[in-house]
């Protein structure tokens, strides 16, 4: 990793014109935004549902199978969002009036996307209206039967439109207004919701928690989605969500990606031993004992699927063949539901693009990611018919081969792939202790949540000899404490340090993360050290 200084060079022009402090001022100059972007961030007003065409006949459909009686049938995904969102459908559908079933495909057996074969028996059990969550944009075969066989047609979706899709509605973020771009698929069904008038905090709540799990751009409408989200989820609105934080003090989007989404994700990524479409039954269950009792069994599995995955890292490791740039691995004991983590983690710790294979029905499924440098989707994409499945983009992808063909696939990338090594860059703001005023402090923060698109730039700060310092459990649990305008700022370092005694009475730049931390309800601030110095970084 290769940091690298930005210096601001606009920051005080936006103080004076926004009557901010340095601190906020800092991190709008680094994120370059233009003076529209900038007047939002600090002046942005609500923004309305749009009265978008789309919505309208969403609306109608909705409105005629309520006063006929029609029975509506949800198809969702396994992942948070589509789990989410099935549930804001769901719960839509039944202040509509309308009755309604759901279904949530089975990770392994049945795979992403809408199967033809449960709409057959959703026809078969008499529901006239179809309607896709998280998904449907490229169920073309499904769609087209499910219309010739009397069946409407309402896909709401939020995944790239690769061809015009025959369904009666499609409800989609292209259709709307640019401030909607950025929607999930549960935010596609929250704003659904929301131009009903039938919208709810504890639905919105479900919309916050898919937005953050889905990593999508903090932008526009997702900003406002995920601060009302999150106001919501602090003021105990949502029992369901809220006893899945397990107790967390700091309730912000940090303690969502990290506490929530990871208990939810588990369940379709065990499918094996769990149904996603009981989290469905427990996001809608209004039992206090049923939450806490299924809330529980989401943390034990959540807790099975981290001893799981961390033991079968280990496996991939010492199966790795570090000779090659592209780095590939077989083997038949890892956990299909957990190779696309360990592909993931391979990925960041190595730097190098990678394929991961298990064994699954007779053949080998496997789940890539790509460096900063590699397009997987550009790599892959004409040895993909002679695949038995292949789909993704540039930075991810699952593949599906026959065991013979391992051997052949490598060889196709070895003569394709180029390596080109770029060290990352990662940039950094120096600030003072004339920045770390409680007023700017809270100024900054008052501006959450921060995330994709939106994430706050690393920190340098200087301590000399008024810092206290001291270490806390060992010698490399470090923590450098001083008060600074009527707040109390501590710098921490739990890793990347050479120990307590080398920092000892000697001035130190610490560079990493600027956090809120809470203990025992008391708030203070600190920056998370990811790297300590004694001498100048460039």
């Amino acid at each position: 990793m290769k940091y690298c200084r930005y210096e601001p060079r606009n920051y005080r022009t936006i103080m004076e014109t926004y009557s901010v402090g340095s601190l906020s001022a800092k991190v709008v100059d680094y994120w370059g935004y233009d003076p529209q972007q900038t007047a939002s961030f600090f002046r942005g007003a609500k923004i309305a549902i749009p009265q978008a065409d789309c919505l309208e006949k969403a609306s109608a459909i909705l409105k005629e199978a309520a006063a006929r009686k029609q029975k509506a049938f949800v198809y969702g995904d396994y992942d948070c969002d589509g789990i989410c969102a099935t549930a804001i459908m769901v719960k839509l559908l039944q202040k509509l009036g309308i009755s309604c079933g759901y279904y949530i495909p089975n990770r392994f057996n049945e795979g992403y996307g809408l199967n033809l074969e449960r709409v057959r028996q959703a026809r078969e059990k008499g529901y006239e209206l179809l309607i896709t969550v998280d998904n449907g944009v490229s169920a073309f075969e499904a769609v087209d039967w499910a219309r010739k066989n009397g069946m409407t047609v309402l896909i709401s979706d939020h995944h790239e439109l690769s061809a015009p899709i025959n369904a009666d509605c499609l409800v989609h973020p292209s259709l709307l207004t640019e401030e909607f771009r950025w929607l999930c698929g549960a935010g596609v069904a929250y704003v659904l919701m929301e131009y009903l008038h039938l919208a709810d905090e504890q639905m919105k709540i479900c919309a916050m928690v898919a937005t953050i799990g889905d990593v999508m751009e903090l932008r526009d409408y997702n900003v406002q989605l995920v601060r009302e989200g999150l106001k919501a989820l602090a003021g105990h609105r949502y029992r369901n969500m809220e006893a899945l934080l397990e107790g967390s003090e700091m309730i912000d989007e940090n303690a969502v990606s990290f506490r929530i989404v990871p208990k939810i994700n588990a369940v379709g990524r065990l499918a094996d031993r769990a149904n996603p479409n009981q989290l469905v039954r427990y996001f809608l269950a209004e039992d206090e004992k049923v939450i806490d009792d299924f809330a529980a069994q989401l943390s034990e599995l959540n807790n099975t699927r981290k001893q799981m995955s961390l033991a079968q890292y280990e496996t991939v490791r010492k199966k790795l063949d570090l000779s090659h740039d592209f780095l590939m691995v077989r083997d038949e004991s890892l956990h299909e539901g957990l190779i696309g983590l360990m592909a993931s983690r391979l990925c960041d710790e190595t730097g190098r693009s990678c394929l991961i294979f298990t064994e699954s029905n007779g053949l080998l499924k496997g789940s890539g990611r790509g460096n900063e440098t590699t397009d997987l989707f550009d790599l892959l994409k004409d040895y993909a018919p002679y695949t038995v499945n292949f789909g993704g983009h540039k930075g991810a992808c699952g593949i599906t081969i026959r065991p013979e063909q391992y051997d052949e696939l490598r060889e196709y990338i070895a003569q394709r792939y180029v390596s080109e090594t770029v060290e990352k860059e990662e940039y950094y703001i120096e600030i003072t202790e004339g920045d770390l005023t409680k007023d700017n402090l809270e100024e900054l923060f008052s501006h959450k949540p921060f995330g994709q698109g939106r994430k706050l730039p690393l920190f340098l700060i200087r301590t000399d000899d008024s810092w206290e310092y001291r270490s806390l459990r060992n010698d490399n649990q470090l923590k450098w404490s001083k008060r600074l305008q009527q707040t109390r700022f501590d710098i921490v370092s739990f890793r990347n340090n050479k120990g307590y005694r080398e920092y000892l009475d000697r001035d130190t730049e610490a560079l990493g993360n600027l956090e809120i931390n809470v203990f025992r309800g008391v708030k203070s601030y600190q920056l998370l050290a990811l790297q300590l110095e004694t001498a100048g970084l460039k």
